[in-house]
């Protein structure tokens, strides 16, 4: 096994066992990674949420502004969560109810292009704001 087969073996390793939700989703906001941490999280199952989109888990009153800020981490490249900067939110679960979260946003780029964002996940308590 080469030395970058098995850092990406750990990396793997890594995403499927943290407890923090790990999330990629593509540029359109189809779900390509969906680790058990995001199961514990938001209730759905890898199978139910990989080739889904992303608007499962955004609450309706917030969908616009969600898209907004994700298109505009696309087309720019950059994002204001980062570096302990995170972004507390209120997400919607699988069975309909609210959970609080924590995230951090990074844009994943191929080419020198914006193609994907990935979030790591955390619940928060109390639940934040709708």
């Amino acid at each position: 096994m080469s030395e970058s087969q098995r850092i990406a073996a750990l990396m793997d390793q890594l995403i499927a066992s943290t407890d923090d939700g790990v999330v990629i989703a593509s540029n359109d906001g189809t779900i390509l990674v969906w680790n058990d941490g995001a199961t514990r999280i938001f209730g759905w199952t890898k199978e139910q949420a990989v080739g889904e989109n992303i608007d499962m888990m955004i609450p309706d009153n917030r969908k616009d502004q969600h898209w907004t800020g994700y298109d505009h981490v696309l087309e720019s490249g950059e994002t204001k969560f980062k570096d302990g900067n995170l972004l507390n939110v209120s997400a919607q679960k699988a069975d309909g109810s609210r959970v609080g979260v924590a995230m951090s946003i990074t844009p994943l780029r191929e080419g020198g292009s914006t193609t994907a964002i990935g979030v790591i996940v955390r619940p928060v308590r109390p639940a934040a704001r709708a």
